[in-house]
């Protein structure tokens, strides 16, 4: 699932195409000198989309977004500048993260597969006044809510002052990369594999759907569709995400099913294919 999987070859091409990239979690830098870079009044970020929406396929996106310098023009000798480090993207929230382990979360992020989209600069010299920078990312965008952070440097008859913005922006899931990602994961069974034994549907979401409500509906041959069971998206042993929904008796084999999973925080509405029960 490449929402699990993540941006790692993705994030390397990043690193070696545009030398860009962000990086962890790191303090506020505070001004490197207590009374240099007079003329450098202050730094923030403008025009940032509120949201972007995760693609559903693979092919790169882009978010433009501002960094207006408020300071005097470079033209005095002085040097406007960011460091490949100074532009950080943060995940700071997402798919319902108390269900999930600590331990998972850590190393998620540790390792690099977590989907976070990468600022892009073409050059590290800035401007007094607005400078371009874009957000790149693609299919593998983790649904949830990020903190770009920005330091601008500023160097003048050898003192350097260094000033820092926030702001925050959401990348929304696809219901149509959901669906897709779900459908190839999503079976009918019968649990003890006997005619007459217990259907159940079973659902393996991605797992920005955690704690989604799914609803499963059947239907005869030339019934029409009425509500079966319910259930909720949990965490698996196997798989970060699953429903497992026990239809009742009414639903036969040979009848067909199919799945409605309710929104959540950072994820829209979706549903599945109609599969036959087997």
């Amino acid at each position: 699932m490449r929402g699990v999987k993540g941006l790692t070859g993705y994030a390397v091409a990043i690193l070696v195409a545009f030398s860009l990239a962000a990086g962890g979690v790191a303090p506020a830098a505070a001004d490197e000198s207590a009374n240099g870079g007079a003329e450098f009044a202050g730094v923030r970020i403008s025009s940032l989309p509120a949201k972007l929406t995760q693609p559903t396929k693979g092919r790169d996106r882009q978010a433009r977004f501002r960094v207006n310098v408020s300071g005097s023009p470079t033209a005095d000798g002085g040097r406007y500048w960011v460091k490949p480090s100074d532009v950080r993207i943060e995940l700071v929230d997402y798919i319902n993260p108390s269900k999930l382990s600590a331990k998972w979360r850590r190393a998620d992020l540790r390792n690099g597969v977590s989907g976070i989209p990468q600022p892009w600069r073409p050059s590290e010299d800035l401007e007094a006044g607005v400078n371009s920078f874009k957000i790149l990312y693609d299919s593998s965008a983790r649904p949830g809510k990020y903190e770009l952070r920005v330091k601008v440097r500023h160097q003048v008859d050898g003192t350097t002052t260094v000033k820092e913005t926030r702001a925050t922006f959401t990348v929304q899931a696809n219901p149509s990369a959901s669906r897709k990602w779900s459908n190839s994961h999503s079976w009918i069974t019968c649990a003890d594999c006997y005619f007459s034994g217990p259907r159940r549907a079973v659902l393996v979401a991605p797992e920005w759907q955690l704690g989604a409500k799914v609803t499963a509906y059947c239907k005869a041959q030339g019934k029409k569709w009425r509500k079966a069971a319910t259930a909720k998206v949990k965490k698996g042993a196997t798989y970060k995400a699953m429903a497992r929904i026990k239809l009742p008796s009414r639903c036969k084999v040979g009848d067909k099913v199919y799945l409605k999973v309710a929104k959540v925080k950072y994820a829209p509405k979706y549903q599945t294919k109609a599969m036959r029960i087997r």
